[in-house]
């Protein structure tokens, strides 16, 4: 089967376990270096002044706010992976 992930679904996920006290929180704490880091791109959109879209290489995107501390959790309109979840 193959994996149907896209690259802002893997960069959630790892956000989320490395900001659940993952031993590189220091490193990989601002979301905005991680995402530039994986080829992402800003987009100049956002849904509201405090997120910015960011497009990964494979076509997908995620928005992160504009601090670098939260992500976006679209299964959940409401959703957020922040750092102090």
């Amino acid at each position: 089967m193959p994996d149907t992930r896209t690259q802002a679904d893997i960069f959630r996920r790892f956000l989320n376990h490395v900001w659940e006290g993952g031993p590189d929180y220091d490193l990989y704490s601002d979301a905005r270096e991680v995402a530039q880091a994986m080829g992402a791109k800003k987009t100049g959109q956002g849904t509201a002044q405090d997120w910015s879209e960011y497009l990964f290489p494979d076509g997908s995107t995620a928005e992160i706010l504009n601090d670098g501390s939260g992500v976006d959790d679209p299964p959940d309109p409401t959703g957020l992976y922040d750092q102090t979840a």
